[in-house]
């Protein structure tokens, strides 16, 4: 490794410290009287849940410990066992030699069982801490959260902050937003019409990646989705999203757009029925193109119209499965007719939707060519 290299490495480690200490400063002013050397700060946490016998919980949570020295930052995993999750705090202190700067993690990972098994005892702590950190990020994965949070990352001190950063970058190319918080999960369960969605992560090829999203009930997973379903629920929910759409008319015939796409949504009544319309305002550049010979006037205006429909048959084949399959409102269509017909109705806001009239309508504009003709 060059000295450069090096000294980057050792800049970015000392960022690092520098951001933790004031994480810890922040949040746990009263607590930090020893040198950070002697407190245990967890950058992430891992929720796992173990039926036993008599159909009783017991809640199996991996705390990943940051360790410091001088100009490095290492990591070590503890486990703690218990059926409250309480007393899995309890069990917790047991097992670290130092003091745990309790409420800083900034990364959550919740196994499917743990998902499906409900939530709401997770939230409901969490949400009784005042000091909070309300930014820290919640994903779902495939097996064990355990796993997860044990994988070794090269070049990091732990998987939890490698999980942080895809999370964080996933806005750009596939449409996923940057509600995937604490405040964001809170919100989302005490506010009519809406459910979760979060990132669902696994390991592939030796490798942690988002492979999906994990669909909520109230505070059940219900539902994982694929990465291709994923980024049309992203496009029919989230507002002012960027990604990549492609128009394909063969094997080498496509062209690649680059998209951002703002939403609207309006909701009326035919007598007992709602009827919900999605606008898709989507704009963008094509930035590879195999399809067509001459990117001209002509040419841009049909792709624009074929890509309008493209987008809607996609978005109308995943609201079909999703009022028929999957019957829970990913879109957070409920919202918006509770706020327009009224709230506290007492209406299971996941079957209207799942019986409603949904059309979705996309309109196309291409901005630049950049390079696409060739």
């Amino acid at each position: 490794m060059s000295i450069r290299s090096l000294r980057k490495s050792r800049i970015k480690n000392v960022f690092i410290i520098l951001v933790i200490i004031g994480a810890v400063v922040f949040y746990n002013y009263d607590t930090l009287n020893a040198p950070i050397e002697e407190n245990a700060i967890s950058f992430g946490i891992g929720v796992d849940i173990e039926k036993t016998l008599k159909e009783n919980a017991n809640y199996r949570i991996t705390y990943n410990i940051y360790k410091f020295s001088q100009d490095k930052v290492y990591s070590y995993n503890r486990i703690a066992e218990a059926s409250t999750i309480g007393e899995n705090r309890q069990d917790r202190q047991l097992k670290i030699d130092r003091s745990y700067t309790a409420d800083i993690e900034r990364m959550l990972i919740i196994s499917e069982d743990m998902g499906a098994y409900g939530i709401d005892s997770l939230v409901n702590i969490f949400l009784n801490n005042p000091r909070l950190n309300d930014k820290g990020l919640i994903v779902v994965c495939k097996g064990k959260a355990e796993d997860i949070i044990k994988f070794k990352v090269e070049a990091l001190p732990s998987s939890a902050e490698y999980i942080e950063g895809i999370v964080k970058e996933s806005i750009y190319y596939n449409f996923y937003s940057e509600n995937y918080t604490f405040l964001d999960l809170f919100t989302q369960l005490t506010s009519e019409g809406e459910n979760i969605v979060l990132p669902y992560v696994e390991i592939r090829n030796n490798k942690i990646e988002i492979s999906g999203v994990a669909l909520f009930k109230r505070e059940k997973l219900v539902q994982i989705i694929d990465i291709y379903e994923s980024k049309i629920m992203n496009v029919l929910r989230e507002d002012k999203t960027r990604g990549v759409f492609s128009l394909k008319r063969g094997e080498q015939k496509y062209v690649d757009y680059n998209s951002r796409v703002k939403k609207k949504v309006k909701c009326y009544k035919d007598q007992d029925k709602y009827n919900f319309i999605i606008d898709l305002n989507v704009t963008g550049n094509i930035t590879s193109n195999t399809l067509y010979e001459e990117l001209n006037k002509k040419s841009i205006k049909n792709f624009e119209e074929d890509m309008a429909k493209e987008i809607e048959e996609k978005c109308n084949a995943f609201i079909k499965k999703m009022q028929k399959q999957y019957k829970v409102d990913c879109l957070e269509l409920g919202s918006v007719a509770a706020a327009k017909f009224g709230r506290d109705s007492g209406v299971d806001w996941n079957e209207v939707v799942s019986k409603s009239s949904i059309k979705v309508r996309a309109k196309v504009k291409v901005d630049n060519v950049g390079r696409g003709q060739y």
